[in-house]
């Protein structure tokens, strides 16, 4: 029961809060320190998406409710407008006010991870390292390719709300998004 009105009181501030969205600057997160390394035959992914948080946002990312981050990796053929290969990833966070910890659940490595501070949080929830991407056998000889990464938050529907909150708000509804160099299959054999 305790939980239930907890849950409704925060939904009810945040709703409350979207009314002023109109008069809050958002922040437009970029991607930073995007590396692209061979590994074991694969072409693996690192990367930090920066100024991605806002007090209002850290607000919900301690409010208990789950948070899921989206990532998107396409490879594009340089001659081609639709990508080639997409993968997708996620981060789902829960705080949980009773023991002072969040949960960072990672698709790409299919695991959960603790952490006790903010602070550790920005750096884990946003970032993406060592992800594999694609092997030789997807790329074809004597073609460029690059890859688009995107990233966005999924809205969040509070326990006794029947609509859903909108977290790209903080975003300015803006996807961030960037563009790597142009590479070739000769990627894997240098």
């Amino acid at each position: 029961m305790f939980g239930t009105i907890t849950d409704r009181l925060i939904a009810t501030i945040i709703s409350v809060g979207s009314l002023f969205f109109p008069f809050i600057d958002g922040i437009e997160p970029a991607f930073n320190d995007v590396w692209l390394s061979i590994v074991e035959n694969s072409l693996v992914l690192s990367m930090q998406l920066e100024n991605c948080y806002t007090a209002e946002l850290d607000k919900i990312l301690m409010s208990g409710q789950p948070v899921t981050l989206r990532f998107r990796a396409e490879l594009f053929d340089k001659a081609q407008k639709q990508p080639v290969l997409t993968k997708q990833f996620y981060h789902t966070l829960r705080y949980n006010p009773l023991e002072k910890q969040y949960r960072l659940y990672s698709s790409e490595k299919d695991n959960n991870d603790y952490y006790s501070t903010l602070q550790l949080v920005h750096l884990n929830f946003s970032s993406l390292s060592g992800v594999k991407l694609l092997k030789p056998g997807d790329l074809e000889k004597e073609h460029d390719y690059f890859i688009r990464l995107t990233a966005h938050l999924d809205p969040i529907t509070f326990i006794g709300e029947k609509s859903d909150f909108d977290l790209m708000l903080y975003w300015n509804n803006k996807k961030p998004a960037v563009n790597t160099e142009t590479f070739n299959i000769s990627l894997f054999y240098h």
